[in-house]
């Protein structure tokens, strides 16, 4: 496979150069047409407006490495456009990684409640929201804890079996068991 560009491919990319090698029947959503020319070129065709004229292989064979005959199957050769001065690569695919982008990792953020003022008004919010609360039930719940923070009563709820428990021994005062 030869590549003008001067990235890697993805390694998505490259198993697909790789399936499509295989003879598979159905042709990959970017399909390569090669057409063999009499002076020894292929044309291809990538289908997106992209034609660009590359040697046969036959028409290589002096330029060569060598080492051709080492490569193993699926290694990832890389060869630069000429007027790049860059020379070819072979990557194993074993080792074949996607380069580390050189952008810095997004910042932590450190107020994750944001816009709220404060954890404490997020997940007052969030409960009204969950519980589908009302305007009146939501503006009632926020009272009622502005009067627990103020100070101006104490609140000694634990929790929801103990609301429960309170009401099961307050309902024997008030309904009455027939």
């Amino acid at each position: 496979m030869v590549i003008y560009d001067s990235e890697l491919p993805t390694e998505e990319q490259a198993k697909r150069a790789r399936d499509n090698a295989g003879g598979s029947a159905q042709p990959a959503q970017r399909a390569f047409h090669y057409d063999a020319g009499d002076d020894g070129r292929f044309d291809f065709d990538d289908g997106l407006g992209t034609n660009v004229a590359i040697e046969s292989p036959d028409s290589m064979a002096g330029s060569a490495p060598a080492a051709a005959e080492q490569y193993k199957r699926d290694d990832i050769k890389v060869e630069y456009h000429p007027r790049s001065r860059r020379r070819e690569r072979v990557y194993p695919f074993e080792d074949f990684r996607q380069a580390k982008s050189s952008k810095p990792p997004p910042l932590c953020n450190t107020v994750p409640w944001s816009p709220f003022r404060s954890r404490l008004d997020f997940e007052v919010a969030e409960l009204a929201l969950h519980a589908a609360l009302s305007k009146d039930e939501t503006d009632q719940l926020v009272n009622l804890i502005r009067r627990a923070m103020g100070g101006q009563e104490a609140f000694m709820l634990t929790g929801d079996k103990e609301i429960h428990e309170i009401w099961e021994s307050a309902s024997h005062r008030y309904t009455q068991v027939c």
